[in-house]
């Protein structure tokens, strides 16, 4: 890298200037071009430049978009394609260089990256932190050839499975189990917790729970110190509670000892008095802290009439005083009692984690199988206990300019760990690049931190940054030249109001402002450059009694407004509808396919369990593998008879002769299908079935064809197994909503 600063042209030196910028760019303002942009600038003060820069985004969509509009806009601007124009005239007026001289270089460049094309460097942040692990494989103790493994659910599963088969009376793993089980039990939940602890064991993957490091991870391992420290909670929260309820008793003395009971103060139980009731009740909320209770540590007027002198006097001298000081206290204690009964609520889940993590190593180390989720703890302890300029004498010091988009969806490990890259590019003299919106913080379940893009740029004198010794520029993209003017303007409003509601709330609560919130909506107004006010925005909120009555409202109202744009000549392919979950999806898709006859275009339409001819096929095997499955092959005869013979069978029928409605080799060949190869027995059943009547399911017989191979190249071909790594994982895949017909 020293080599290349010596050599910089004189537009690079005059385009690098040890900076970091940072761009706020909101929905539709602009982000892709300022990024390409930026990349570009690099091209075109230094053609080879593409060497020393990478930039990484979250998704491989994101990545190939991102390579072809550099590549499109280097072709556009050298071949002076008209939609290029843009780019060439902010290249223009911000290189302050000819024309000619952009476009010659912007081929150039094209040509140059064409020819050396692994060393564009635009890709995914798993993909470039992969690319460190295996250079830095021995240094870490893996093998080169490791098996990466993406699938953390499928490996969580096995891990529960494996430890489930490896219990036995004395194990310590047991008693923890057990008191699981007993909780759910209590709060009326399935005590049959096994795909419940697979769900739950996907917070072995939370860097809060990676982060603690094994030293506690070794204590969770010991039933003695865990007896002692639950014994020490418990202790905590007495003492607690006792000090609390010391407050009352004092209370109740003093009303004894002056004659008075609490029906001889203003509003009785519902005055100050059942602030102190409640204490004596055990209740040490924050709700007993009643306007009533705060307007009392101020004044006597709202304990006693004033008339009442006698009262008002002990009141003051003695009640009040009282008072406060219980208030005082307990807001302390309700912090370590809360804090008791969370980690003894908690305790025995974190011990489940603990097992569950240690399973899932023993696992990985049999299989010489790496989780991706691992890739940044790995490196992030690497580079805390090392030497960093060490990874960078395996990455390569030609990485000097860092772009980083959908930054707010950075986690703090991987943070830390770029962060490093970011210091040697700053140190020599080269500028980096990060783009984010943290209002578009949607990736909270890997990790992501938009706390990290909200405080970027504002020094905190108590945790000092490096990058605070360079300059950060903060820029807001606020022109939204993707929306209507209507549809701007009212989320302008929306959110400004929104923020503002939830700060007043917060004031009125906590007495303080939430700042935090503040300043991430901060730049939330955009600007629009269209003077026409075309948009429509319509909000409406379902007048229903029970949740099955809001779910058909929505319905109704979705399949209204669809129809309506249908008779105003809006084609279905130029509609989308947004929903907060993707089980929303299929009964929104359904309902407008039955009424509407119209086609919803999701991925997650198209499930795998959503094709009649795989269910058949899931259904024949499970009838298979357990011929007293009358579930099974009553599902199966039923879709046979009104799918394939187009008939509609009785109840009678799939009650008591279901195998009479499927094909005799069914039933006659039973036996020798048991022992046939799982993929050779599927297509057996396709044929024997006559699935190829079905129309419109060859989407789905490819996507779960190849997931069947995939599946067969790590695990045995057992029926039953298969069948339950469809129930708990491959029921959910989807095709490509492009591919579906």
């Amino acid at each position: 890298m020293a080599l290349y600063f010596l050599c910089k042209t004189e537009e690079e030196s005059r385009l690098s200037m040890n900076e970091l910028k940072v761009y706020k760019a909101s929905a539709g303002s602009g982000k892709t071009f300022t990024l390409a942009v930026e990349y570009i600038k690099h091209l075109i003060a230094n053609p080879t430049a593409y060497r020393h820069i990478l930039a990484v985004t979250f998704t491989n969509k994101a990545t190939t978009e991102m390579k072809e509009r550099i590549l499109g806009q280097l072709y556009g601007i050298h071949t002076h394609d008209p939609q290029s124009e843009a780019y060439l005239n902010k290249l223009i007026d911000e290189l302050q260089l000819p024309e000619d001289e952009i476009r010659m270089k912007a081929g150039k460049a094209l040509s140059l990256m064409i020819h050396d094309y692994n060393h564009f460097r635009v890709e995914t942040i798993d993909s470039f932190f992969q690319s460190v692990m295996r250079n830095l494989a021995r240094e870490l103790e893996q093998s080169p050839n490791l098996n990466i493994e993406l699938n953390t659910q499928e490996v969580v599963a096995d891990a529960v499975e494996s430890m489930m088969e490896k219990l036995t009376p004395t194990s310590p793993l047991l008693k923890w189990l057990l008191d699981y089980i007993e909780e759910r039990i209590s709060n009326n939940q399935r005590w049959n917790t096994t795909r419940e602890l697979k769900d739950f064991g996907k917070h072995i993957f939370n860097e809060q729970f990676i982060e603690q490091g094994n030293e506690l991870r070794n204590e969770l391992k010991s039933l003695e110190g865990m007896r002692q420290f639950i014994a020490l909670l418990q202790a905590t929260e007495k003492e607690a509670m006792e000090k609390m309820g010391n407050y009352a008793t004092q209370f109740f003395e003093l009303l004894d000892k002056h004659g008075l009971a609490v029906d001889d103060f203003l509003y009785k139980a519902s005055g100050v008095p059942g602030y102190f009731i409640k204490l004596q009740n055990g209740d040490i909320s924050n709700k007993i802290l009643t306007k009533r209770v705060q307007d009392g540590m101020l004044g006597t007027e709202i304990w006693v009439n004033k008339k009442n002198t006698t009262v008002t006097t002990i009141v003051k001298e003695e009640l009040m005083p009282l008072l406060n000081a219980a208030e005082s206290e307990r807001k302390q204690h309700l912090i370590a009692i809360n804090s008791c009964r969370k980690s003894l609520k908690n305790l025995h889940k974190l011990q489940l984690l603990n097992y569950i993590n240690e399973e899932v190593s023993t696992l990985n180390s049999e299989k010489n199988r790496f989780l991706l989720t691992d890739t940044n703890a790995l490196l992030h302890k690497l580079i805390n206990e090392g030497d960093s300029s060490f990874i960078f004498e395996k990455l390569g010091t030609q990485i000097s300019n860092i772009m980083i988009d959908e930054f707010q969806d950075t986690s703090r490990m991987q943070w830390d760990n770029f962060r490093l890259l970011l210091l040697e590019g700053l140190s020599q003299g080269a500028e980096s690049l990060i783009v984010g919106d943290v209002k578009q913080s949607i990736y909270r379940w890997r990790n992501g931190d938009w706390g990290i893009l909200n405080n970027l740029g504002r020094k905190n004198p108590e945790q000092p940054s490096p990058l605070d010794k360079y300059p950060i520029r903060v820029e807001t993209l606020k022109t939204n030249r993707r929306s209507e003017k209507n549809i701007i303007d009212f989320n302008n409003e929306l959110f400004c109001e929104l923020v503002n509601l939830l700060n007043v709330k917060r004031l009125s609560e906590l007495n303080e402002e939430c700042l935090e919130l503040k300043n991430a909506y901060a730049d939330v107004r955009q600007l629009s450059p269209k003077e026409t006010k075309a948009g429509y925005v319509k909000v409406m909120f379902p007048d229903a009694d029970t949740a099955s009555e809001r779910e058909e409202a929505i319905l109704e109202s979705i399949g209204n407004e669809v129809e309506q744009l249908l008779a105003k000549g809006i084609e279905p392919e130029q509609m989308a509808i947004l929903v907060r979950k993707n089980k929303q999806i299929a009964p929104i898709a359904n309902y407008l396919a039955e009424q509407l006859g119209v086609v919803v275009v999701s991925d997650e339409a198209f499930r795998l369990d959503a094709s009649t001819t795989i269910n058949m096929l899931i259904d024949a095997l499970r009838y298979l593998a357990d011929n007293q499955d009358k579930i099974a092959l009553r599902n199966l005869a039923s879709n046979y008879s009104s799918h394939i013979a187009h008939q509609i069978a009785s109840e009678e029928q799939l009650r008591t002769s279901p195998l009479q409605l499927l094909p005799e080799a069914f039933g006659t060949q039973q036996t020798r299908m048991g022992f046939m190869p799982l993929y050779e027995l599927l297509e057996e059943l396709y044929i024997l079935l006559e699935l190829n009547k079905i129309e419109g399911q060859e989407s789905y017989l490819f996507a779960f064809f190849d997931h069947v191979s995939e599946y067969l190249q790590k695990e045995a071909a057992d029926i039953t197994h298969f069948l339950q790594h469809w129930d708990e994982t491959l029921c959910s895949k989807t095709i490509q909503s492009g591919s579906a017909k």
